[in-house]
C-alpha cells in the first residue's frame, strides 16, 4: 500500500525580480486588467528552503535534527492579472528522514539523507490586490497558492550505505507567501508550504 509523506518548507527566502513593471489601477483586481500584455508581468524567484519530513518516526526526533537547510529553488512565473498568477518552481537538495536503529545500546533512530528534486506548477492569488485598488509600488502582499507537480528521489544514504533506487511521484503543495517590496524590481519573499508525495522514504518502509 502506498503511503503519502508530507514535507514542510519552513521558509523560502527569495529575491524576486520583476522583468517588467506593471501599470497602476484604481479598482480591485477582479474589476481590473493589465493594459499591456506580451512580455510584461513576468517574475523570477531565487531562494533557499528549510525542509522538514513529517512522516514515520520523524515526530520522535528533536525538531532541530530534522531540519535540512540547503534546498535551493528557482521559479519563473507571470501575473496574468494584478491578483492572479502562475509559476513553475524547481527545487532540490537533501531531506532528512529517520528510521529505527536495529542495534542495541545506541541512538533509537538513524538518520537517512535523501537526495531529491521536485518541479511544481503553482496557482497564486494576491489577496491584497484582489480586494484593494492595485498599486504597482505596494510594499506588502499576502499570496496563498496551490500547486501540482512531480517529485524525484535520487538516492538514500544511511550509515554509509547508499540506496540508489530512484523513484518518481506526483505531488501536491499548498502554502502562503509574504512578499515585501525592496525596490522597483526586487522583492523579498518569506514562504511556507506543505508538500505531499509518495516517494517511499525509508521511514515509511521501516
Amino acid at each position: 500500500m502506498k503511503t503519502k509523506i508530507m514535507t514542510l518548507a519552513l521558509c523560502a527566502l527569495a529575491a524576486t525580480s520583476a522583468l517588467q513593471a506593471q501599470e497602476p489601477a484604481q479598482q480591485p483586481s477582479h474589476k481590473t486588467a493589465f493594459v499591456k500584455d506580451g512580455a510584461a508581468h513576468w517574475f523570477l524567484e531565487l531562494g533557499d528552503a528549510a525542509t522538514l519530513s513529517l512522516g514515520g518516526y520523524n515526530y520522535d526526533v528533536k525538531f532541530g535534527d530534522r531540519v535540512s537547510f540547503i534546498n535551493p529553488n528557482l521559479a519563473i512565473g507571470r501575473w496574468v492579472t494584478p491578483a492572479f498568477g502562475m509559476r513553475l518552481q524547481l527545487q532540490g537538495g537533501k531531506l532528512y528522514d529517520y528510521i529505527s536503529n536495529p542495534a542495541t545500546g545506541g541512538a533509537p533512530y538513524l538518520r537517512a539523507d535523501v537526495l531529491y528534486g521536485s518541479a511544481q506548477y503553482d496557482f497564486m492569488l494576491d489577496v491584497i490586490n484582489y480586494f484593494a485598488p492595485y498599486k504597482e509600488n505596494r510594499f506588502f502582499h499576502i499570496i496563498p497558492f496551490l500547486g501540482v507537480g512531480l517529485g524525484y528521489k535520487h538516492e538514500v544514504e544511511a550509515i554509509n550505505v547508499k540506496d540508489k533506487s530512484h523513484r518518481f511521484s506526483p505531488l501536491a503543495d499548498a502554502g502562503l507567501q509574504l512578499k515585501l517590496r525592496l525596490a522597483r524590481f526586487v522583492d523579498f519573499n518569506l514562504e511556507g508550504k506543505i508538500t505531499a508525495s509518495d516517494l517511499r522514504l525509508p521511514s515509511q518502509e521501516d
